[in-house]
């Protein structure tokens, strides 16, 4: 037996409470987690804060992890064995937020504002992007073959980084995520646009957090809201009525109330799946849980898209430029590079701070739809807009107050665009 292989498999074992994430490089894994469940031992980790070069550089959780380094490296030792190749090729940053990182930049200031302007702008540019693909694209073969595409990109960009396996139980959390998430979710919303203008979709989205509080309360896995949080619960659906009354009267070639209704649901059902994600168990590198989950979520969508009958709508030579110029921007910008910019920010960034996209996105949305697709804005679309963004961000500053003592459920949330 390959003794070095021994090793690896005893530090697994110690790390067998953090999710059971076998599949994949350790180094992967945030260290806030091993943390949290992992003894410490006071001789290890003073080693590991001569690591570091002062014990001040390093927080606990972590000369923990180092720690668990140092004994498997003891343990090869004294087995005669040499260390393991895996265990050379993490390499450590020793960083505030505790974060294991592989071949990511380093965090400066200028680096953090390029990241949170992709985040914003990028997310909040695909709804116009969505609106642009469609117009001579079928909406279902259009979402499906950009995230295969995306996914397959992530999952090369996790194969480079030395994590390239999953296991079929992985697979198949990544298929339930997917359907929610992506069939679910960004389906409706690219659906959704065939009747509604992209910025008022953005707008509804935004509702997500909203939802994700009501159901993670009703399933246990969050506290009942705070007085406040009523509140802006309340604003939130209130801005949702002020925007779908109208629409229920309107007479004309497209249905905005068809439009809203699709979105509500798709948010619910994008929000299950969010709080699904939280208690499933992933592979250990983000890309390649991302890769997953949009391979399967794009199989999912073109899928729907043959059994709705998409095929014999779909005529190359009739796509427009533009159609085509915004299928690429949504696969290499919108899905590749903005959910990259996504993983970097949660590495070195709070993760409240992160989830302030969730009502960016929708203003970023409301004007370049109004600059370059000549939506309406309306004084009612106005009011609405303050009223649902306003609450989802009076909800995340709540949960950012809250996390002081407990961790904010918004801050698992990904995007629905």
């Amino acid at each position: 037996m390959d003794r070095s292989d021994f090793c690896w498999r005893e530090l697994y074992r110690r790390l067998d409470h953090v999710d059971r994430w076998r599949d994949g490089s350790i180094a992967a894994v945030p260290v806030a987690f091993q943390a949290r469940r992992i003894k410490r031992t006071p001789s290890l980790e003073l080693k590991a804060a001569e690591h570091c070069g002062t014990p001040k550089r390093c927080r606990p959780s972590d000369r923990i992890f180092l720690a668990l380094r140092f004994e498997v490296r003891r343990c090869c030792a004294a087995l005669g064995a040499e260390p393991c190749n895996r265990l050379h090729s993490a390499r450590l940053l020793c960083r505030g937020d505790a974060t294991l990182s592989l071949s990511m930049a380093a965090p400066t200031k200028a680096r953090m504002i390029v990241a949170f302007a992709a985040l914003y702008v990028i997310w909040g540019s695909t709804y116009l992007g969505i609106r642009f693909a469609i117009e001579t694209m079928p909406p279902f073969l259009m979402a499906g073959a950009r995230f295969v595409l995306a996914g397959l990109i992530m999952y090369a960009i996790a194969w480079s980084q030395g994590i390239g396996k999953s296991s079929w139980a992985n697979w198949r959390t990544s298929l339930i995520i997917g359907a929610c998430l992506l069939l679910g979710g960004n389906g409706g919303v690219t659906i959704s646009e065939q009747y509604i203008d992209s910025g008022l979709a953005a707008v509804i989205v935004a509702i997500v957090p909203i939802y994700i509080v009501l159901l993670g309360w009703a399933m246990g896995m969050a506290p009942r809201p705070t007085p406040i949080i009523w509140l802006a619960l309340a604003g939130g659906f209130a801005g949702v009525g002020i925007l779908f009354g109208p629409a229920l009267y309107f007479h004309g070639g497209r249905s905005p109330a068809l439009g809203i209704s699709i979105l509500l649901v798709s948010t619910f059902i994008w929000s299950a799946g969010s709080l699904y994600s939280r208690v499933a168990k992933h592979a250990a590198s983000p890309f390649l849980t991302a890769a997953q989950q949009m391979v399967c979520g794009g199989l999912l969508l073109l899928f729907a898209g043959v059994v709705t009958g998409e095929l014999p709508r779909l005529h190359p030579a009739s796509i427009s430029i533009l159609s085509v110029g915004s299928f690429i921007y949504l696969v290499l910008i919108g899905a590749v590079v903005g959910y990259t910019a996504y993983i970097w920010l949660l590495r070195y960034c709070e993760p409240a701070k992160v989830a302030t996209y969730a009502y960016v996105n929708p203003i970023v949305a409301v004007l370049l739809g109004t600059l370059f697709a000549g939506e309406t804005l309306t004084s009612r679309t106005l009011i609405a807009a303050g009223l649902i963004i306003g609450s989802v961000a009076l909800v995340i500053t709540a949960q950012q107050l809250r996390a002081r003592v407990e961790p904010p459920i918004s801050a698992a949330l990904e995007p629905a665009d």
